[in-house]
């Protein structure tokens, strides 16, 4: 920020999405950059996600997938989780939270978090019994928040799951959830 100049700049330029977007999530695996962008309404019976290949080069984005979701869903904030298996979407209108399957571009289950949801986290932490995706979810018409766990490889389980739900204070601005698949010590046999 320049005290003369203009307080935020863009570098590049915008990706047409050829709707009016809510939230966008990118994902890279070093060769491929998606962007995964919520669009609360477009269509009459209710929001869609769109999936865009972005070109790094010349910063276009064209369109690969539209995924539906439920009827009245109005799509709101969207995360990819770290191990970018799942990609999470509160709803502001349903009281389910979306979970899609990256790679098949496809919705897998709605989860109900007991009302319309607004802010979203996602990371990966100790669940009890090992290292898990999840997402932390706020409530848009009540101070609670929900924690979701997510796919895991390897472990005989649902999909996703509702771990469950805590009252907060007041409503939550803003979540958290760390990341902690670098900070897993090895060590020691025996």
């Amino acid at each position: 920020v320049d005290d003369e100049g203009p307080s935020f700049s863009r570098i590049g330029k915008g990706i047409d999405t050829g709707r009016a977007p809510a939230d966008v999530a990118v994902f890279s695996d070093g060769e491929s950059v998606e962007a995964w962008v919520t669009l609360p309404d477009a269509t009459p019976n209710g929001g869609l996600i769109q999936v865009l290949s972005v070109d790094v080069n010349t910063g276009s984005g064209t369109e690969v997938a539209l995924i539906a979701l439920p009827d009245g869903a109005h799509p709101d904030a969207i995360d990819i989780e770290p191990t970018g298996e799942r990609v999470v979407v509160t709803d502001a209108a349903l009281s389910t939270v979306h979970v899609l399957r990256r790679a098949d571009r496809v919705l897998d289950r709605s989860l109900d978090v007991g009302g319309p949801s607004a802010q979203l986290a996602v990371g990966v932490v100790d669940v009890g019994d090992g290292l898990a995706p999840v997402a932390l979810v706020s409530r848009r018409d009540h101070n609670e928040v929900a924690l979701l766990r997510l796919f895991r490889d390897g472990y005989r389980e649902d999909g996703a799951a509702l771990l469950g739900r805590a009252e907060v204070p007041h409503y939550p601005m803003a979540l958290y959830v760390p990341d902690h698949r670098a900070s897993v010590t090895v060590c020691c046999r025996g």
